[in-house]
C-alpha cells in the first residue's frame, strides 16, 4: 500500500452517519488520490435542519485546498487543516494501520468483485487513525475487518465499526472500498 502512486476509494456509511458540522451529517463520500499529497472528493451528506441532501467536492494539492459551496455550488479556498480528513498520504496511513491491528485473526478466502481475497478480522487503536480522520479521539478501540487481494496484498476493503470521533454515534459503521490501484489520476485546482 505504501508504494502506491495513485487509488480512487468510496467511504459509505451503513450505520449512523459523520458529523461535519452541527447540522451537516455525511452519508457517503468518494474520491480519487495522487500520491503523495492530492486528493479531490465528493461529499454526500444531509442538512438536518431542513433534511436536504447536498453534494460538495472538495480538491487538495500539497498544502492548497477548495470547497464548494453545498447552496452556490461556487469554489472557495479551504486550509487543508480544517477539513475532518486527511487522504494525502492514504497509502502509508493504510500501511501503519494494517501493521498495527491488534489481535488479528484470519477469517477465510472471499471472493470480492471477481477478486479473490483473504478476509481478516481485528481491532486497532483509535490513535493510528489520526493520520486519516484528524478528529479521531484518542483510546478508543475500532473493530475492522479487512479484505486483502492474494494475489497484489492490497487491502480492497475494510469495515470499520465503532466512533472514531468524539461526536460520532455509538453504533457507527463504515464500508471503505479500494481500488483503481496505481491508475492514472490527474488533479487539477478548480476551473
Amino acid at each position: 500500500m505504501a508504494s502506491l502512486s495513485s487509488l480512487t476509494f468510496s467511504l459509505e456509511h451503513l450505520e449512523g452517519v459523520t458529523p461535519l458540522t452541527p447540522g451537516l451529517d455525511m452519508r457517503q463520500l468518494e474520491g480519487s488520490i495522487s500520491l503523495p499529497d492530492s486528493f479531490e472528493l465528493t461529499v454526500s451528506a444531509e442538512a438536518t435542519g431542513f433534511t436536504a441532501f447536498i453534494s460538495m467536492k472538495v480538491i487538495v494539492m500539497g498544502d492548497r485546498g477548495y470547497i464548494t459551496d453545498p447552496l452556490s455550488r461556487k469554489w472557495r479556498e479551504l486550509s487543508p487543516n480544517t477539513l475532518p480528513f486527511n487522504f494525502a498520504d492514504m497509502g502509508n496511513s493504510l500501511s501503519r494501520i494494517i501493521l498495527s491491528i491488534q489481535d488479528p485473526s484470519f477469517v477465510g478466502s472471499e471472493d470480492v468483485d471477481g477478486v479473490a481475497t483473504w478476509r481478516i478480522r481485528g481491532s486497532v487503536s483509535s490513535d493510528i487513525l489520526t493520520s486519516l480522520v484528524t478528529t479521531a479521539t484518542p483510546g478508543r478501540q475500532v473493530a475492522l475487518e479487512l479484505w486483502v487481494d492474494q494475489e497484489l496484498g492490497l487491502l480492497s476493503r475494510a469495515h470499520i465499526e465503532g466512533p472514531i470521533a468524539a461526536n460520532d454515534p455509538p453504533e457507527i459503521t463504515r464500508l471503505l472500498t479500494l481500488h483503481g490501484f496505481d491508475e492514472p489520476v490527474k488533479i487539477s485546482p478548480p476551473q
